[in-house]
């Protein structure tokens, strides 16, 4: 370890159990109602149209992610937005504390705020040296421990128009053995295996627009939803 950076104003949220707490706030709100397994079908002006039929709004606002070709694909298709498919799993406890979340070489260059820097292309020549098995698989090979003990760990990166529901195994062992490797442990088993999919656009990293009057529509268009989500509604949507 040569440098870090200390981000004091970071939140960790963990999505397994926040997204339905959400869903329970909102819902205990004066006013609020959410309502599941009902689908948004369209805008008129004045009514929000759904699988179980029509709802008065004064606003819309639409954030379904990779799903935007669904419902408005010649949005999509201006902003170039497709699938993005990542492997990700769950180990077991590795018998360590791993208190922050950890990012390596990898994620340095995902993200603009590193990628955009001078060093990223010097990093990326040494990775091409070393570790082309990481760049193969367009990996970003970083981990957070959960309050039981487990890591999540990913996670690689394919993108098209569709995705596959099948996961190669070489791709979550060139992930596990990364991880072991950089934990500095033997045995890290993995207990969970999943996929993940996003909307990903290569002009940019969320989309913003206004199609009509009163309807908005919102999407995070690369891998970082989770990090920006609240903080683009509080920019667009502050009241």
């Amino acid at each position: 370890m040569v440098g870090g950076a200390a981000l004091l104003k970071d939140l960790r949220v963990d999505p397994r159990v926040t997204v339905a707490r959400l869903a329970a706030w909102v819902g205990a709100q004066p006013g609020g109602t959410v309502v599941f397994g009902t689908a948004y079908l369209g805008f008129d002006g004045n009514r929000a149209h759904t699988s179980r039929g029509p709802i008065d709004a004064q606003r819309v606002i639409v954030c379904v992610g990779h799903d935007l070709d669904h419902l408005y694909p010649a949005l999509a298709e201006e902003h170039e937005v497709q699938r993005c498919a990542l492997q990700m799993a769950r180990t077991a406890d590795p018998g360590a504390v791993v208190t922050p979340a950890v990012l390596t070489a990898t994620s340095l260059l995902r993200y603009p705020a590193f990628a955009e820097t001078t060093a990223a292309a010097a990093l990326r020549t040494r990775m091409e040296e070393d570790r082309p098995d990481l760049l193969d698989i367009d990996a970003n090979v970083m981990f957070t421990q959960r309050p039981d003990g487990t890591l999540l760990i990913g996670d690689s990166h394919h993108t098209g128009r569709t995705v596959d529901p099948f996961l190669d195994e070489a791709v979550t062992e060139t992930l596990r053995a990364e991880t072991a490797r950089v934990l500095g442990v033997d045995g890290l088993r993995i207990i969970e295996r999943w996929q993940g999919v996003y909307a990903s656009s290569p002009l940019r990293p969320y989309l913003v627009a206004d199609p009509e009057e009163r309807l908005s529509v919102r999407v995070v268009t690369s891998g970082v939803g989770m990090t920006i989500a609240h903080g683009l509604a509080r920019r667009h949507f502050p009241s």
